[in-house]
Parts: C-alpha cells; structure tokens; sequence
C-alpha cells in the first residue's frame, strides 16, 4: 500500500493546485542538487533526463490549465505572458540536454544554466503568481485534481514513448545487415553491388 501513496503523492493526488506546482518545484530543485553532487556520466544523464522529463510536464500543465487563469485578470497578464516566455527559453535548453550524451564539455554548464533560469522562474512564480492564483476565487482543489489528471496522461504517455525509443535503439544496435543496391551495368545488365 505504500507505493500506492508514494505514487498518489507523485501524481499531487489529494493536494490543491499551488501545493501541487509546489511541490514539483521541490522536486526538481532536488534533482539539480543530485546532478551536482553526482560523479559518474550515467548518473548525471541519468538526472538530466528526470529534470527534463520533470520540466516538460511541468510547463505543460502549467500553460494548459494555470496561465489560462491568470491571462484571464487583466493586471496580470504581463507577468503571465514573461512566464511563458522563460517556459519558452526553458524548453529550447531542455531539447539541447535530450541531445546530449554525456560526453560533452559544457553538459554541467548547460544544467547550471538550467537550474538558474528554473530558480529565478521559480521565485516570480512563488511569490507573484501563485498567490495570484489564490485571489481569482478559482477553485484551487478542484483544479488540482484536474492537474494530477493530466500529469498522469502526461507522465504515461512519456512512459510509452520512452519503451518505444529504447525498442527502436535496441533494434538499431543490433547488427546491421548488408544493403544491396542494384545498377545497371554498362551493358544494361542488372548487377548487385
């Protein structure tokens, strides 16, 4: 039953909407922590890619289903549309990381990056929108709910796209077999090459 709960929690289950966006900041907080302090290549792509598995469903549910709300009280539209646009920075250094291997000399520069423009995100986000949030008379749990709804959408459609990427590279290390490409000779014979 504890995983249950432990899996309830992940979701934000049972929390209201800025408890829930909350605590994804913490999470996320925690998994640059661990990058920091990780020493192995594996460990470290093996962070980045829960910060951008994290990140990604994070402003997604964000921009679905909170800045729709905020957009809508006029005197916040301008910090609304500045969020969008750190998501937007965000996600461009996101697709860069999921290009990375491991290897490269700027990856712990690039996460630095990353972890900067979360953290100034994070703070506008915490001490302006979210209690903005709370003024629009919006029904923070009901709200909630719809977000663990959709973060669960979200974290299995991730889980079934990450199956089939590592089927595909499963397929693709395999060996590889000869191509033949079939010509014309000179004498307009067909001939295997």
């Amino acid at each position: 039953m504890r995983g249950k709960s432990t899996d309830m929690e992940m979701m934000g289950e049972g929390m209201n909407a800025v408890e829930m966006l909350k605590a994804d900041h913490r999470k996320v907080e925690q998994l640059f922590e661990q990058f920091e302090s990780s020493t192995t290549k594996r460990e470290k792509m093996k962070l980045v890619k829960e910060v951008i598995n994290e990140l990604t469903i994070h402003t997604k549910l964000e921009e679905k289903l909170v800045y729709p709300i905020l957009l809508e009280e006029k005197e916040d539209e301008d910090m609304t549309q500045e969020a969008f646009e750190e998501h937007h920075v965000v996600k461009n250094v996101l697709a860069e990381l999921s290009k990375m291997d491991g290897s490269e000399e700027n990856l712990k520069a690039k996460v630095t990056v990353l972890c900067e423009l979360v953290k100034h995100h994070v703070e506008e986000e915490e001490n302006e929108m979210l209690p903005k949030l709370e003024q629009t008379g919006e029904d923070l749990n009901e709200l909630g709910e719809k977000m663990a709804q959709e973060k669960m959408k979200l974290m299995s459609k991730n889980t079934s796209r990450g199956r089939a990427s590592s089927r595909g590279s499963a397929k693709s290390s395999g060996k590889k077999t000869a191509t033949r490409t079939i010509g014309r000779s000179s004498s307009g014979r067909r001939k295997a090459s």
